[in-house]
């Protein structure tokens, strides 16, 4: 697809980008596989690494596109032993925090609902390296924007791009 041949390039690179793409054109692949391929890359998140938290963070303006994106991870996943959670509203904020305490290589949720496990300290993202804001646009219309920066702003500053 052609959001594909743009964007997993840009992404295997670890360069930002902003990708636009109409609905089924394979959008979630053109992220999915670059940070698919940048974790698989990592040592697994278990023991110690659990209290860093995620190598990747996942955001989305809606639960149903959360759980979306997380089927389609699932499925790109399936031969790894890599791990997601999806935390949204609408579900047990103690049992999402539960899952994430065991381990997991992505996060996949809600602004505000990661916003409440970071404030829950039930998420920390020390080691987070990875961020996808999927459909950023309909974010800001539903006022995410400053949870959107608020989560940002709780990632390490080393882990941040610099200019160069």
């Amino acid at each position: 697809m052609p959001i594909q041949m743009q964007a997993v390039p840009i992404g295997m690179s670890m360069r930002d980008m902003i990708g636009l793409a109409p609905t089924g054109s394979g959008k979630s692949a053109a992220f999915l596989v670059p940070l698919i391929t940048f974790i698989l890359k990592q040592p697994r998140i278990q023991g110690r690494l659990i209290e860093d938290g995620p190598y990747g963070l996942i955001m989305t303006p809606t639960r149903e596109l959360a759980q979306q994106i997380e089927k389609e991870f699932v499925k790109l996943t399936a031969h790894t032993q890599l791990r997601s959670v999806t935390v949204v509203g609408g579900k047990s904020a103690e049992e999402q925090g539960s899952l994430i305490s065991t381990g997991v290589e992505v996060v996949i949720g809600t602004p505000g609902r990661i916003e409440d496990c970071l404030q829950r300290r039930t998420l920390v993202l020390n080691q987070c390296y990875f961020v996808i804001l999927d459909e950023a646009d309909r974010m800001i219309d539903y006022n995410f924007e400053d949870s959107v920066k608020n989560i940002i702003d709780s990632i390490p500053e080393h882990l941040h791009k610099g200019d160069d």
